[in-house]
């Protein structure tokens, strides 16, 4: 049996929104493609531009990124700690699409779309993505405010039902 991996992460780029004092990313160029054929001799032969080299500067809360404890517990550790094998697996998508900004998501909210999946029922290990569309804004300024959020009890639920943190 194959496995699809399918890459869902938001897009970097200076300029990006960003929560507040959360820096920016920085996308410096370092060497452009003529200076890198320079610097390692290849614009003696001719070739006068290969690859540009860059450096790109991020913190952890930029686009796409995996919350540990650590966030929140400072002797808990962090992201880099989270074994690499919690990060991909079986996967199932809940439509709460139908959710507007500031309405709560709840455990009736993730059953009923549950229900909907044609008789997949969450299991054990499964990485369970929340659909909202609250991404759509990612460019604009309510994109830091306008979406649905979880109350503690739906998180909980997910929880118990052993899902991948």
């Amino acid at each position: 049996m194959s496995v699809r991996l399918i890459d869902l992460s938001m897009e970097v780029y200076r300029g990006m929104m960003t929560y507040p004092n959360v820096a920016k990313p920085a996308i410096v160029e370092m060497e452009s493609h003529r200076e890198m054929a320079v610097s390692i001799g290849t614009d003696k032969y001719g070739v006068n531009e290969i690859t540009n080299h860059c450096m790109i500067v991020t913190g952890d809360h930029i686009g796409t990124h995996i919350d540990s404890w650590g966030h929140v517990k400072p002797d808990a550790p962090r992201a880099e700690a989270i074994p690499i094998d919690l990060c991909y697996g079986d996967g199932v998508v809940l439509d709460l699409t139908h959710k507007k900004p500031g309405e709560e998501i709840t455990v009736s909210d993730i059953e009923e779309a549950e229900r909907k999946l044609n008789g997949y029922r969450i299991k054990t290990r499964d990485i369970v993505l929340l659909r909202t569309d609250a991404a759509k804004l990612r460019f604009e300024k309510s994109y830091l405010s306008d979406h649905p959020g979880m109350t503690k009890e739906s998180v909980h639920y997910i929880l118990d039902r052993g899902v991948k943190v």
